[in-house]
């Protein structure tokens, strides 16, 4: 665990993940599974878990869901990493009341999405914020994403909020490496900067940025983990040889794994069957069942493959969706999605999740990975 006084207002660095949500083939939060991710997550160095973020499935959990899970992290984890909590929403009270719920359940800090859909003035934005930070006394971390939730948090208005005491970081997944920095440059002094772009963790700790809140490290926390620790030391070559980002993804198109990944493994741990998988891929695209996934993945590619996708055989649904996406995104990077980077992250991926974590076969979410990182929501 890594608790560096000299961070901005005494935050924690390194590589905080955005830990996934397993489900149970019912819908249901998978304790079992999600008790065995976060042993295998600090057992691989991780210095931090982000639980219920936009990758934990916060966005269709219920409130007691929420809050119960918040719970069950804290005492899980047992203060051997800090324990960061998804409390943002774009109504004001019902951050407030998850935030106030983080508090009492022992959450070290809060993470706070801008508020999504309703396209708040940067002065709407910078009273909720002041709102939250006002109304618990908890460690909050401001959370910009405006390629999802249409709403930017400016440079100026993060400013203004870095001078409330409580306000201690932001993650910055705008994507963009020059705004970044020029953050860093602005804020840093006052505010732990957390890049939100698995793409840019590298580059932005080496200028600055005290860590990364990272969706990869789903999949490669002992990686991504080391990668920052290097990049903190200041070692750029050793971070970027050890950076894990580009083995895990470039096949694909060279950027983060992203939400697909999570939604992938978060449905498939701890249950191997190829239901499970599609049930995972069907919720990323839209569709609420597996069979339909096939269907809709098939018709958007020209290419009927909607019952082989259904078939409830974990090995059949990468090949299906695979030879469904193989022109579309694996061919135009030499690599056909299904099998290829299935197959490629089989060992690393789907041995290191899934065998660490109880699966029946890792394998098959090695598959289930590599077929979902071909649709980047």
């Amino acid at each position: 665990m890594l608790r560096d006084s000299d961070n901005a207002k005494g935050t924690p660095s390194g590589s905080l993940v955005a830990i996934v949500t397993p489900m149970m083939e019912g819908g249901h939060v998978d304790l079992p599974a999600f008790d065995r991710l976060i042993e295998w997550h600090i057992n691989s160095g991780t210095h931090g878990i982000v639980v219920v973020g936009t990758t934990g499935e916060s966005a269709t959990l219920s409130s007691q869901e929420h809050i119960d899970l918040i719970e069950h992290c804290v005492k899980r984890v047992a203060g051997r990493v800090p324990v960061i909590a998804g409390t943002g929403s774009n109504n004001t009270a019902e951050a407030l009341l998850f935030t106030a719920e983080a508090k009492e359940r022992g959450a070290d800090a809060c993470l706070l999405v801008t508020p999504y859909y309703t396209k708040p003035s940067q002065k709407g934005l910078y009273q909720h914020f002041k709102t939250i930070a006002e109304g618990v006394d908890i460690p909050q971390i401001l959370y910009n994403v405006p390629g999802r939730t249409m709403c930017d948090l400016s440079l100026k208005t993060v400013d203004a909020l870095a001078d409330i005491p409580n306000i201690v970081g932001i993650k910055d997944a705008t994507g963009d490496k020059a705004r970044g920095v020029e953050l860093i440059a602005q804020c840093g002094d006052r505010l732990a900067v957390y890049c939100g772009e698995d793409a840019l963790n590298c580059d932005l700790i080496l200028a600055g940025a005290k860590g990364a809140i990272s969706v990869t490290a789903n999949v490669a926390p002992a990686e991504m983990s080391r990668m920052c620790e290097l990049a903190l030391a200041g070692d750029a070559e050793g971070a970027d040889v050890g950076d894990p980002v580009g083995p895990a993804v470039g096949a694909v198109d060279g950027v983060a794994v992203g939400v697909a990944v999570g939604v992938a493994v978060g449905k498939a741990v701890g249950d191997a069957l190829g239901t499970a998988v599609g049930a995972a891929l069907g919720a990323k695209v839209g569709w609420p069942v597996g069979d339909a996934v096939g269907v809709a993945v098939g018709e958007a590619d020209g290419t009927a493959v909607g019952e082989d996708v259904g078939i409830a055989d974990g090995a059949g649904v990468g090949v299906a969706v695979g030879k469904a996406d193989g022109a579309a995104v694996g061919e135009a990077d030499g690599d056909a999605v299904g099998v290829d980077v299935g197959d490629a992250l089989g060992d690393d991926v789907g041995v290191a999740v899934g065998f660490d974590v109880g699966l029946a076969d890792g394998v098959a979410v090695g598959i289930a990975v590599g077929a979902a990182v071909g649709h980047r929501s």
